[in-house]
């Protein structure tokens, strides 16, 4: 190999040696523009993410705020049956109370 054509070896060399540079240089300002926007993609997520969690908790605290409601309102409820039920139980006491105080002091009896 001639000195000329080791000089055209190296000038190769060298060329491809920067070509090589510029093409690490661009990928690796590419990775790193994909990652800072990957990073600004996860802050937002993280953000969505605590929202939603706030609105669950919100959502559960109305679930529970209803269901003790709901509760008390059953009670309420039970309790209405069973006086409606006393009172039913009277009324058909009554009604033969009546029919027995009729049959005593000699009226006659409806059914």
């Amino acid at each position: 190999m001639t000195n000329k054509d080791m000089k055209q070896h190296l000038k190769d060399l060298s060329m491809s040696m920067a070509k090589a540079v510029n093409e690490y240089a661009a990928t690796t300002n590419k990775l790193a523009t994909m990652q800072t926007e990957l990073w600004k993609e996860i802050g937002l997520k993280v953000e969505k993410i605590k929202s939603l969690e706030e609105t669950i908790a919100d959502k559960e605290e109305t679930i529970e705020y209803y269901s003790d409601q709901n509760s008390e309102l059953i009670g309420r409820v039970n309790e209405v049956e069973d006086e409606l039920k006393a009172c039913k139980g009277t009324e058909t006491s009554r009604a033969e109370y009546e029919k027995k105080f009729k049959a005593f002091i000699g009226q006659k009896v409806d059914n």
